[in-house]
C-alpha cells in the first residue's frame, strides 16, 4: 500500500500547491465565489450555533429600532415603519432557519412584555389585534426570502441577484400585507380593511424590496471583497 497522498476529486492542486477552483482557494491564494457559496450555507455546528444565535438577538434589535422609524397613515390603524425593510432583509441576511428563528424570538420577546412592537408597544394583545395579521406575516416572510438569497448568494451575478431578491422580497411584503387584510378583514370588512390596511402601503412595499435587495446585494459584495483578501 502507497504512503502518498493524493487530492480528492473535489480538491486540486496547482502548480504552485495552491487549493483550486472548485474548492476554496485560486492559484494566488484568494477564495472562490464557489468557497463563499459552501461557507453561507454550511450548517452550523458548535460555536457557529452561539454565533449564529447571537447575529438573530442582533435583528432582534434592529427590526425592534426599525419599528420606531414610523409614520402615521391616516384613517388606518397600521402605520407606515421600516420594520417590514429590516423582516426581509434579516430573512436575506441569515437564511431561512436563522430568519425564521430571528422572527419568531421578536415575536415572544414582545409577547412576554418587550416595548418591541411598532409605538413601542408590547404584550400578547398585538398578536390578536388588528396588527397580528402583519405580525404573523413577518416569520412566513423572512422565511421566503431567506429561501431565495440562499439560492443566489455568491452563485448569481449582482444584477441577477438584485433582480430575484428585489421579487421576493416584494411578494414578501405582499404576503404580509395580504395576512394583516386577513385580520383586518374580521374587525372591519373585506373592503374597508383593504383601503385602510393594504392600498396605503404598496407603493412603499415596491421602494422597501428595491432598497432591501440593493443593501444585501452591496453588502455581499463587501463581503466577498473582504475573503477574497484573507
Amino acid at each position: 500500500m502507497s504512503a502518498e497522498k493524493h487530492p480528492s476529486a473535489n480538491e486540486t492542486r496547482s502548480a504552485d500547491g495552491t487549493r483550486s477552483a472548485d474548492g476554496t482557494r485560486s492559484a494566488d491564494g484568494t477564495r472562490s465565489a464557489n468557497a463563499d457559496a459552501a461557507d453561507s450555507t454550511a450548517k452550523p455546528t458548535g460555536l457557529g450555533r452561539y454565533r449564529r444565535l447571537l447575529q438573530a438577538l442582533i435583528a432582534v434589535a434592529l427590526i425592534a429600532v426599525a419599528a420606531r422609524i414610523e409614520a402615521p397613515v391616516p384613517l388606518s390603524p397600521v402605520p407606515v415603519t421600516a420594520q417590514t425593510l429590516a423582516v426581509v432583509m434579516v430573512g436575506a441576511l441569515l437564511g431561512y432557519r436563522w430568519g425564521t428563528v430571528a422572527l419568531l424570538l421578536y415575536l415572544a420577546a414582545g409577547s412576554a412584555g418587550l416595548p418591541i412592537f411598532a409605538d413601542g408597544a408590547a404584550g400578547i394583545r398585538r398578536l390578536i389585534g388588528p396588527t397580528g395579521g402583519y405580525l404573523a406575516g413577518f416569520v412566513v416572510a423572512a422565511g421566503l426570502v431567506g429561501w431565495a438569497a440562499e439560492r443566489t448568494r455568491f452563485r448569481a451575478g449582482a444584477w441577477r441577484r438584485f433582480s430575484v431578491l428585489t421579487s421576493t422580497m416584494l411578494a414578501a411584503h405582499v404576503l404580509i400585507l395580504l395576512l394583516g387584510w386577513g385580520r383586518l378583514a374580521m374587525l372591519l370588512g373585506a373592503s374597508e380593511a383593504w383601503a385602510r390596511g393594504v392600498a396605503p402601503f404598496l407603493v412603499g412595499a415596491v421602494l422597501k424590496s428595491a432598497l432591501g435587495a440593493a443593501l444585501v446585494v452591496g453588502w455581499d459584495a463587501w463581503i466577498h471583497r473582504a475573503r477574497a483578501g484573507e
